[in-house]
């Protein structure tokens, strides 16, 4: 007796949806494995995010694999590398291969590795793919100009490696639509035109600070001032002497209509006076902005001397928040790091108030307001 074939319950289409919401590789390659249609429909979603920063091989594994079956490194539109130490230089050749077989790709990230790369410009030379968002936690400013004049398209764009050839600038024509930034203090010095940046995350690398001293005191804004809606500052390694105060200042002096700031702050100075007129101090340049709308800060990571545990120690939450809101009439939203007790290693944490239009002052959760939030405020 002939069997009757199966008979198909949902559409052909619905199944690419139905898998996009299966999160485990490996779920979906067994998925892929259970029919002709389950391989055809698993296929996207299971090539659409590829991390070949994980283990080294799994470079020498995608590589062949997009070689003999092309049609599946289309599929591919979020992509993490690195070049591993003991690397043989063919891998360069085979990252190359697999740059230029994506040609889909919108979103790179490459991690940090103690191999540089011999030929950035070269091994992606012959690349199709348009980004809108490049991660670069390993290559300098200096080596991978071409390959951003060639890609117009980025509105996100991180760097961390800091820039020392000062002779080095951006031309108009690199990064001309870059809305989201988050790079080296140092790297400000390569912008000499306006860009149309909105969210702007600035820091310091410990070992190359001492590259820029103009740059320890004050963050150059000009070029961002038209756009610039959110800035976030993270003061830790800094060689600054410079506190919380004048560093505000400088800020609102440039972008007076910020509406959004994060200051992660310097390391305290044990031989300062822990009082409430610190936190006074802090908190009269807060009112030099035009619409600042949300304000973060934190004393810098691992900083137990800084005035700010005692103020919130004494005070309390509430009227800390309560503080800052009297500071700046414009402002709703507020997050700060406190401390429940004199042990600040398990006590650290973050809270987050509000203030609605009729001036109540309550607490949020946590999460809503981190100082990870800087990129999702407009």
């Amino acid at each position: 007796m002939d069997k009757t074939p199966p008979q198909q319950l949902l559409p052909v289409e619905l199944y690419s949806h139905i898998f996009a919401f299966v999160e485990d590789d490996q779920d979906l390659c067994r998925l892929s494995l259970v029919s002709r249609l389950f391989y055809q429909e698993s296929t996207p979603p299971l090539y659409h995010t590829v991390d070949l920063s994980i283990r080294e091989n799994r470079i020498y594994y995608f590589g062949p694999t997009i070689r003999d079956n092309p049609g599946l490194a289309l599929h591919v539109r979020v992509m993490t590398l690195t070049l591993w130490y003991f690397s043989m230089s063919v891998l360069e050749d085979l990252v190359g291969d697999i740059l230029a077989a994506t040609h889909n790709l919108r979103v790179l990230t490459i991690d940090s590795s103690p191999r540089d790369f011999k030929d950035f410009a070269g091994i992606t030379r012959n690349c199709q793919f348009r980004l809108y968002t490049f991660h670069n936690h390993a290559i300098d400013l200096t080596d991978h100009l071409r390959f951003l004049e060639a890609q117009p398209n980025i509105t996100n764009w991180t760097l961390t490696v800091p820039h020392q050839d000062r002779s080095v600038h951006l031309l108009d024509t690199h990064l001309p639509n870059v809305v989201t930034m988050s790079v080296d203090a140092t790297v400000l010095r390569a912008f000499t035109t306006p860009r149309p940046v909105k969210q702007l995350s600035i820091f310091y690398d410990y070992d190359y600070s001492d590259e820029g001293p103009e740059l320890e005191h004050s963050i150059p804004l000009e070029v961002f001032r038209e756009t610039l809606v959110t800035f976030s500052w993270d003061r830790t390694l800094s060689y600054s002497d410079v506190g919380g105060p004048v560093a505000i200042a400088s800020i609102a002096d440039q972008a007076p209509y910020l509406k959004h700031l994060f200051l992660i702050d310097l390391p305290g100075d044990s031989d300062e006076p822990v009082d409430h007129q610190s936190f006074h101090v802090l908190l009269r340049p807060l009112s030099l902005f035009k619409d600042l709308e949300t304000f973060a800060y934190a004393p810098a990571k691992d900083d137990t001397d800084s005035f700010w545990w005692n103020v919130c120690s004494l005070e309390g939450p509430p009227k800390v928040a309560e503080a800052l809101f009297a500071a700046q009439p414009t402002l709703h939203l507020v997050t700060f790091q406190t401390c429940d007790s004199e042990n600040l290693d398990s006590t650290l944490h973050e809270v987050c108030y509000s203030r609605s239009p009729d001036g109540e002052v309550r607490e949020e959760p946590a999460s809503t307001l981190t100082f990870d939030s800087w990129r999702e405020l407009w």
